[in-house]
């Protein structure tokens, strides 16, 4: 076998020229060879991580720092791994190696901060943003980054500064055009949003969401044919994307004649319906003002309502009925049911089934319900299983049985209640208030749409509150909802340690 020095520089030859394949074919000769060859491990390992084969990569890198524990890299790219894959926690840690190590490597204080801003802990990963910055201030990834921090801190303005700084090193940066466009859609300046977005797409982010966010800015700048255009193209582009799909729904449930506007606000307005049957009839006024672009939906919609009857407990096998009724579910046409449902009623189905499993679960105890919405589940709980239910809400609107105002921010928790939380707002950190209030004992019931498989929340709540539920409390169960399409609705039923 040729000397494992100049096998090492071959493959390195190959890697720099592209050829990975034929670089990794040396390296795993040296390694069935020399399995303790650090240097082979390492190549190979980087060959990994290049290749998007990451959890192959950490094992290289693993056995690395077994045979070299003071090999710093080896922790560094670990932790890269780790964070490629939305794996914040492990990441931080191996930064921590990596940086005890080596406390003044550029890239182990910009990935450690990255690590910490994953983990909504802004004020210290700006710390380590700022220790980079000092080694090299003409990173505009570094700027974005910082960006980001410093809004999950609430400093926009601060900010704004960082995204332009970024562009100022770096026009052409993508994700900065399409980060500092959403940082204008959500400051109200949407001509200034359409531009930095649109520039992103033309640089060639035409990620799911920079072109949603494009929609959405066209939205509110009153070109509703523009966003409608660029809703709908999503969907189609990204037919898995469960963020195109609500969005999309929420659009198709805004847009429409002046006639469905007022009528959305006079559900928004504080009242209390008398029978069920006089939400069904909203919900049917409601639907007459919809436009969609597929008959059969609509069909299906109207079929739905002329058989609805909310105040019955219906089991998991009806509400599969009703979404099948609306196709191929790859074609999300029961987002016009789910549009016209969520307006009037709520936003997961209830079933007979889960009632049953949250009645038993609260065991006779008062259920207090924090933003419960028009408070159909609640309703269902107190008519069919003779519960006692404390309901409350931010914003009192079109509901279904007697609610007290109540900022769940400022709330105080009963320690004897089970608390209810459904669809807690993406990236609202409020309702920890509730959480940290809770004594040990106490059961929580939460419904919603979980973490996607990487652990990171799409559309309900934020990384914080799941780490929180994940570290101070104990999951009793778990029961899969009927969903809509695309979506994963879940009750998870937890006590707390």
């Amino acid at each position: 076998m040729a000397n494992v020095n100049q096998l090492i520089e071959k493959a390195a030859l190959y890697f720099h020229k592209g050829r990975l394949r034929e670089a990794e074919d040396i390296c795993r000769k040296i390694l069935k060879q020399q399995p303790r060859s650090t240097d082979a491990l390492n190549m190979s390992g980087i060959i990994q991580a290049q290749s998007g084969n990451f959890h192959m990569a950490i094992e290289h890198f693993t056995k690395l720092l077994k045979f070299d524990p003071g090999h710093a890299a080896a922790a560094e790219n670990i932790a890269r791994c780790y964070l490629a894959t939305g794996q914040a926690k492990l990441a931080h840690d191996f930064y921590e190696q990596a940086l005890s190590k080596n406390p003044s490597s550029y890239m182990a204080l910009f990935g450690q901060g990255c690590a910490l801003m994953m983990l909504e802990r802004p004020k210290e990963s700006l710390l380590l943003f700022d220790r980079a910055q000092l080694i090299n201030p003409q990173n505009a990834l570094l700027h974005l980054n910082k960006a980001t921090a410093l809004i999950q801190l609430g400093d926009l303005d601060a900010a704004l500064a960082s995204f332009r700084q970024s562009l100022a090193i770096d026009d052409n940066l993508a994700e900065a055009h399409s980060r500092i466009g959403e940082l204008y859609l959500k400051t109200g300046k949407y001509d200034l949003s359409e531009s930095h977005l649109g520039k992103a797409i033309a640089l060639g982010n035409d990620s799911p969401e920079t072109e949603l966010d494009l929609a959405e800015a066209f939205e509110l700048n009153g070109k509703l044919a523009q966003a409608r255009r660029h809703y709908r193209s999503v969907t189609e582009k990204y037919p898995g994307s469960q963020n195109a799909y609500t969005r999309f729904d929420q659009f198709l449930l805004r847009s429409g004649s002046p006639e469905k506007k007022k009528f959305l606000e006079h559900l928004a307005s504080d009242h209390v319906f008398s029978e069920w049957s006089e939400a069904v009839d909203a919900a049917r006024q409601l639907a007459e003002h919809y436009e969609y672009h597929d008959s059969d939906a609509v069909d299906a919609l109207n079929r739905f309502l002329d058989a609805y009857e909310p105040g019955v407990l219906h089991e998991r096998d009806w509400w599969r009925e009703q979404l099948a009724s609306f196709g191929d579910p790859a074609l999300g046409h029961d987002k016009l049911l789910r549009s016209v449902h969520s307006a009037v009623f709520c936003w997961s189905l209830p079933d007979r089934e889960t009632l049953e499993e949250i009645a038993r679960f609260a065991d006779h105890a008062r259920l207090h319900s924090y933003g419960a919405g028009a408070g159909v589940w609640e309703r269902l709980l107190i008519e069919h299983f003779d519960m006692d239910i404390m309901a409350t809400e931010y914003v009192l609107r079109h509901r279904f049985l007697t609610m007290t105002f109540e900022d769940y921010s400022k709330a105080v928790v009963d320690a004897d209640d089970v608390i209810l939380i459904s669809w807690i707002v993406r990236d609202d950190t409020n309702i920890l208030n509730i959480f940290e209030q809770m004594r040990p004992g106490q059961k929580l019931v939460l419904i919603g749409e979980p973490p996607d498989e990487q652990g990171i929340p799409r559309i309900c709540a934020s990384r914080r509150i799941y780490d929180l539920l994940e570290d101070g409390f104990s999951r009793f169960k778990t029961i899969p909802l009927v969903s809509y399409s695309l979506l994963n609705d879940t009750v998870d039923l937890y006590i707390k340690k």
